[in-house]
């Protein structure tokens, strides 16, 4: 007697209730899902992959490495090669003196008796030596120094001490760094991009000073006929001899502003302060 395989009960939904076209049914969807993998291991198996440019990125990381390795050599040469030098150099031509630099700190003072004027110049640098020259002209001296562009190190300044007589007119534009002046009489008119400026024991008549960023501070020991003072961002402070009356304007943004000095409204002596941001402060000296 032959036994018939059990079959399952009830159908799945979809399928006939019938046993043999149930069986029949299942055996076509089995074939019909073997050739559905195979089709696709084989469309598989023809896709060729996609490829990634290799040999053009590995170029352009290597650029890339490279200019980063330069600019990271040139960082440390240059404070590893830092080198220094000093000079001196007579100044013959003494009526007036304009100074153009960039980096560095500058002072200026007035000659004791019997000192000769001169400009001592210490340059520092580490790949590439900074520029600095005097020169005489039309009984006027001319006071420059520049460091090289592109500077490739982090390293390149240049330090100036000027001595002057008294009286001399002084014309300075400086880029970065900090401006002293001592002691001097001659008219004043300076630019500076971004630093302190210091001024002590001024005689001069007229002075006019421009600051970006930085802080001024300027004192007079002789009454001044016209003293102009404008910062960007940063403090002013002026001190001027209250022998004598001023007609004193402030103007700006300063956030604090104290003149202790008063104002006459009628006086030829005229102090002129203007900050941006920052602050104002007027004194007698």
């Amino acid at each position: 007697m032959s036994t018939t395989p059990a079959t399952q009960w009830p159908p799945r939904p979809g399928e006939p209730a019938d046993p043999e076209l149930r069986d029949r049914y299942r055996t076509d969807a089995s074939r019909e899902r073997e050739g559905r993998r195979a089709e696709m291991v084989q469309e598989a198996a023809e896709t060729p992959p996609s490829r990634t440019p290799v040999g053009p990125i590995r170029v352009i990381a290597l650029l890339v490495t490279l200019g980063l390795l330069l600019v990271a050599g040139f960082s440390i040469a240059g404070p590893m090669l830092k080198q220094s030098q000093t000079r001196e150099q007579p100044i013959t031509a003494t009526g007036a003196v304009r100074f153009s630099g960039e980096i560095g700190d500058v002072r200026f003072r007035a000659a004791e008796a019997g000192e000769r004027p001169r400009a001592v110049i210490t340059s520092t640098w580490g790949l590439r030596k900074p520029t600095s020259a005097v020169r005489t002209s039309d009984g006027a001296t001319s006071l420059t120094s520049s460091c090289p562009q592109p500077s490739l190190g982090t390293v390149c300044r240049v330090d100036w001490l000027v001595i002057v007589p008294t009286d001399t007119d002084l014309t300075i534009q400086h880029g970065v760094g900090a401006v002293s002046l001592e002691g001097t009489s001659g008219d004043l008119d300076l630019q500076m991009g971004v630093g302190d400026v210091t001024i002590t024991e001024s005689e001069a008549d007229t002075a006019r000073i421009d600051i970006g960023v930085g802080a001024i501070d300027y004192e007079a020991v002789e009454p001044p006929r016209s003293v102009d003072v404008r910062v960007g961002v940063g403090e002013a402070t002026v001190r001027v001899p209250d022998s004598e009356g001023y007609r004193v304007d402030t103007s700006g943004g300063a956030s604090d502003v104290i003149n202790n000095l008063g104002n006459e409204s009628t006086s030829s002596r005229r102090i002129s302060v203007e900050s941006g941001i920052g602050s104002i402060r007027i004194d007698p000296s």
